[in-house]
């Protein structure tokens, strides 16, 4: 058994990049994801991963020999059909694969508490019309580096795909799915939607 990763995942996966190699840009460029794609999916909220961590083939093939299959917890999520396995990591794994110090991050997370404080205003998330979300927007803080990461696996049809990997915060650690009427049942959409209303994602300008 191997965790499989298509076109799509490595779509959802360069949203969590802040840069990516050249030579990355070509095999991407080989399955259909372009440099404008690449630019697109930069410019989407979240964590993200640092600028030395640019190839997410060589992220990919990190992780899936640090997975166990075996020991995964599958959580059944019956209105897609297929099972979800959300896990947390500390930046070792990454430091090693991609030649970090141990002093350096692996990322940023961009994912706060809302509090009476912040500016929250709303913005649209999404690359396409099924994913696209209204979302909680602060920018009145800084990103936060982080050495926690997620990585959601997905099984389905017997098939195991890696959907995402994000850095995220240590006390917050996995977020629930963005919720999503057209693709979550009443009850889930319902349980994330609580959940978000209360955080928002950084955008955050470095001042000139």
């Amino acid at each position: 058994m191997q965790i499989t990763v298509t076109d799509e995942n490595y779509r959802h996966i360069l949203r969590h990049f802040s840069a990516v190699s050249v030579e990355a840009r070509k095999k991407l460029c080989e399955i259909g994801i372009s440099d404008e794609n690449i630019s697109v999916a930069f410019q989407s909220l979240g964590g993200k991963f640092q600028e030395k961590i640019s190839d997410p083939f060589l992220l990919v093939d990190a992780l899936s020999k640090v997975i166990d299959l075996e020991a995964v917890r599958w959580v059944v999520e019956e209105s897609l059909g297929l099972e979800r396995c959300d896990l947390l990591f500390n930046g070792s794994i990454l430091k090693k694969a991609f030649s970090l110090s141990m002093n350096e991050v692996v990322g940023y997370h961009n994912v706060v508490k809302i509090t009476p404080d912040m500016e929250v205003h709303q913005e649209e998330r999404g690359l396409s019309a099924e994913d696209r979300v209204i979302v909680n927007i602060v920018t009145n803080c800084k990103p936060i580096l982080t050495d926690a990461f997620a990585v959601v696996l997905v099984r389905k049809d017997g098939v195991i795909s890696l959907a995402t990997t994000y850095p995220c915060g240590d006390e917050l650690g996995v977020s629930p799915e963005l919720p999503n009427p057209q693709t979550q049942s009443p009850e889930e959409f319902k349980k994330n939607a609580e959940w978000w209303s209360h955080y928002a994602f950084i955008k955050y300008t470095p001042s000139v």
